[in-house]
């Protein structure tokens, strides 16, 4: 199956905090394609959700969510992360998905380290 790459190269800056990434049914080989990323650093998190519900949707999308100051996620809920790429991989893609990344463990937290 084919891969989607989304913000490969987007400029760390552009992950603020508070700063939105909005695509809203862009084309795509893969048909119309809505992305919505939102940087809640000052909360220990990226949150992303991807939309690409065509016949032609990819089978794997993979993202990159690079925190503005090189801080490496500690987990992640709707992917499998990798620290040296700063990227998400969702496999299975299914038209929508759900991606969000924590940059701090929290007491009680039942996210701590990464999980699929």
């Amino acid at each position: 199956g084919a891969t989607l790459e989304l913000m490969a190269g987007v400029p760390r800056a552009w992950l603020r905090n508070g700063q939105r990434i909005e695509l809203d049914r862009v084309a795509s080989y893969f048909g119309p394609l809505s992305l919505s990323v939102e940087s809640k650093v000052d909360q220990d998190r990226i949150v992303a959700e991807i939309e690409c519900s065509s016949n032609r949707r990819p089978s794997t999308i993979e993202i990159r969510l690079p925190h503005p100051a090189a801080t490496r996620a500690v987990w992640v809920d709707g992917g499998s992360y990798d620290a040296k790429t700063e990227r998400v991989r969702i496999a299975d893609f299914t038209g929508k998905a759900r991606v969000e990344l924590g940059f701090a463990a929290r007491q009680g937290d039942p996210r701590l380290g990464a999980r699929n």
